[in-house]
């Protein structure tokens, strides 16, 4: 008879389990209903909104917040891409959050609550759209216009952390990072950079300082590098791809 109960409380329990989903959706009802469910994405260079839906079958989440974890697909294995935080009201029994996705990948998607305990996860696909997988096969300078260049003290997990216009050559021996992010694979073997230096009394970047090349994977969709400015000036990088079409451009001051 113990056994018998302990076999329909395991099952009570799964059934709780089993009862959460989350649904990807164009929206969300009043009452937290998916409006037209999605099973994979199709994004834009610059990237698309998706709500991403936690039903939790009309039981109460017994929360104020929820943590929303975004994990992509890298080499063999989910490492972590995202989070945020979900404000919800006591009695809520559905969360939601309108989210970008700004990468094409697999992902792993999951919810955590306030106690650290996994309420549900899902897998879901974004691929880029066939229109600009098409110019990205053509490669041309329209392919980078969503691709962005910035200076950073550091890249930490794959992010651009503390961006900067300026540079000191007294800091960290001058030492920055450059990181290049397209929203979409960079459909290039090797980036080439060229750094031009203003002149003095000059308007123009007329002093040729060098050229740097960097080894690249196609589909990655981003990249980063590590620069050491020598001297103080005004500066310009520009970044091509193996066939030297120009990808991005950025400039910088150094003291």
């Amino acid at each position: 008879m113990r056994l018998k109960s302990l076999f329909f409380i395991i099952l009570f329990i799964s059934g709780i389990s089993f009862a959460q989903k989350i649904y990807f959706c164009q929206g969300v009802t009043s009452d937290g209903n998916p409006l037209n469910k999605v099973k994979s994405f199709e994004i834009d260079p610059s990237g698309n909104y998706l709500y991403i839906l936690l039903d939790n079958d009309g039981i109460p989440l017994s929360t104020d917040l929820l943590y929303l974890f975004v994990d992509r697909f890298v080499g063999t294995s989910y490492e972590p891409f995202d989070s945020k935080v979900i404000k919800l009201d006591s009695n809520a029994t559905w969360a939601s959050y309108n989210y970008q996705f700004i990468e094409p990948g697999d992902y792993k998607i999951y919810f955590i609550n306030i106690y650290q305990k996994k309420i549900a996860e899902a897998r879901f696909s974004v691929k880029l759209r066939e229109k600009y997988i098409s110019e990205r096969n053509a490669v041309t300078s329209s392919y980078y216009d969503f691709c962005q260049f910035v200076f950073c003290e550091i890249v930490l997990g794959g992010k651009p952390v503390r961006i900067k216009n300026r540079a000191y050559t007294s800091k960290n021996q001058g030492l920055m990072y450059a990181y290049i992010n397209n929203g979409a694979p960079l459909n290039t073997n090797k980036i080439i950079v060229d750094i031009w230096k203003r002149g003095e009394n000059s308007f123009d970047y007329d002093e040729f300082v060098e050229t740097k090349k960097f080894k690249v994977e196609p589909d990655w969709p981003d990249t980063y590098f590590k620069y050491q400015f020598k001297k103080p000036g005004s500066y310009k990088f520009t970044v091509y791809n193996q066939n030297e079409v120009i990808m991005c451009k950025n400039y910088i001051n150094v003291y």
